[in-house]
């Protein structure tokens, strides 16, 4: 009987120690998969920084007032998708990133020479997928640029941007307005062709499978539904 229970405590040793080394293994694993996705991250960020860098090199020797506008307009895009890849190096997740960090750093640059008031009321620590919040992301970018380009005169003194975050049920609400001269008269966002528009109708049909709505209320309004669940 002695004997019995001697093997059986050395094949319980011997199971403990194996599981304890696949543990270890699996551990550093792991650890090492993160370290890469955390580099992957960091490395497209820098890209896509020396891309937008790039691209304003260029815009300070072009003359030509329209393809000066085009080449800094997608220099904000790419940074504003940039950004998501920051936070995601930044922060323990490797897949998902609080939003309100994300989308204030986007006003934060794209307002930075334009001198208007924002009112930014995001979610506090609610983090979403990368792929869904670089859509949102983008989205707020073109709006923004949107309403610098045409929404106040040069002059105008009370320029002001507002944006929120919302959960209703089982949705995500994004509403973004400003305080200019709204959208022409019968616009209809989904037949706008400006290429800012129709990326922002692609975004949300392809990238949230959501709906937006645009109106004139003492500016311009827009309104962006989506499941929050989608991309997670």
């Amino acid at each position: 009987f002695s004997i019995v229970l001697i093997l059986l405590l050395l094949l319980l040793l011997f199971a403990y120690f194996k599981i304890k080394q696949i543990n270890t293994l699996l551990k550093s694993n792991i650890q090492q998969k993160e370290v890469l996705l955390q580099e992957v991250n960091h490395r497209v960020k820098n890209n896509m920084q020396m891309v937008s860098n790039l691209l304003e090199l260029q815009i300070s020797h072009v003359k030509e007032e329209n393809s000066k506008n085009a080449l800094n307009e997608g220099a904000t895009r790419i940074r504003a998708l940039g950004f998501a890849h920051q936070k995601l190096y930044q922060n323990e997740k490797f897949q998902t990133i609080d939003t309100k960090e994300y989308l204030e750093l986007i006003v934060s640059y794209v307002t930075r020479n334009v001198g208007c008031d924002t009112d930014l009321n995001f979610m506090s620590d609610y983090y979403i997928h990368i792929e869904k919040a670089q859509a949102i992301g983008f989205i707020l970018n073109e709006l923004i640029t949107n309403s610098i380009k045409y929404a106040w005169k040069e002059n105008d003194a009370n320029k002001k941007i507002s944006v929120s975050t919302a959960i209703d049920k089982d949705q995500i609400v994004f509403m973004y307005t400003d305080n200019g001269k709204g959208f022409p008269k019968g616009f209809d966002i989904k037949q706008a062709t400006s290429l800012g528009f129709t990326l922002v109708c692609s975004f949300v049909d392809r990238q949230l499978e959501g709906t937006i709505e645009t109106e004139n209320n003492y500016g311009a309004h827009t309104l962006i539904k989506f499941n929050k669940n989608i991309g997670n």
